[in-house]
This record gives C-alpha cells, sequence and structure tokens, in this order.
C-alpha cells in the first residue's frame, strides 16, 4: 500500500513513516526505482504502532530499536522495565519541582537571597 495510506492505518503522519525509515526502523517492503514512492504490507502496521507507541511515552530511538530487534519477549520486557524506570525517575522528578513550585507560590519570601536591579557601564 502506499505510504499515506499505510500512515493513516498506523496513526502516523507521512513525515515521521519517512523519519522511522531515515532511521532504520520501519524501511518499505518495496520502493518504485523510477518515482522513489515507497509501500508497505499491512503486517508492518503492528511496528509503526508500537514505534509510535514508545515515541509517544519519550522511549529513546535506540531502545525502539532494542524492542524491535528484540527476538524474545524477556528481551523486550527487560528494556520496558529500564524505560518504566526511566519514566519513573523523571516524574518524581517533576513532582518534585512542582512541589517547589507550589511552596514558593504560597511563600514567596522563602527565597533566600535578595535580587536587585543595576545598572553597570559596559
Amino acid at each position: 500500500m502506499p505510504i499515506g495510506e499505510f500512515a493513516r492505518l498506523a496513526r502516523l503522519t507521512v513525515k515521521a513513516v519517512r523519519h522511522y525509515d531515515a532511521e532504520g526502523l520501519l524501511v518499505p517492503a518495496s520502493v518504485d526505482p523510477h518515482s522513489g514512492y515507497r509501500y508497505y504490507r499491512p503486517d508492518q502496521v503492528r511496528t509503526a504502532t508500537t514505534i509510535a507507541l514508545l515515541r509517544s511515552l519519550d522511549v529513546p530511538l535506540p531502545a525502539v530499536r532494542e524492542v524491535l530487534a528484540a527476538g524474545d519477549p524477556d528481551d523486550v520486557a527487560a528494556v520496558l522495565a529500564r524505560q518504566r524506570e526511566r519514566l519513573a525517575a523523571e516524574l518524581a522528578h517533576r513532582e518534585q519541582v512542582l512541589r517547589a513550585l507550589d511552596g514558593l507560590l504560597r511563600a514567596p519570601e522563602r527565597v533566600p537571597y535578595a535580587v536587585t536591579v543595576a545598572a553597570r557601564p559596559p
């Protein structure tokens, strides 16, 4: 099927499909040698959807590549476990920053230093 139809089925943009091809993650089933048009098989939709879901979680491309290359469910589980840990740490950091911001908004006097603006010659 042509790239546009494939992209719609996979719920990706044509630009994203081309990008994943350039990254070697989603290589077309065939490319017309004269026009350069890319064609995909229906069974590639699962790969495209997997990539899209992982990228929606900001999983880096090297980890996406690991998932796609994994020949064993345990290998996939290991990659996903590492990503789950990374996301949990990121979420904990963001929650800490939000708590600090909440505290600052409730009590601006908590800023332990005075800020002054001064004009200085160059």
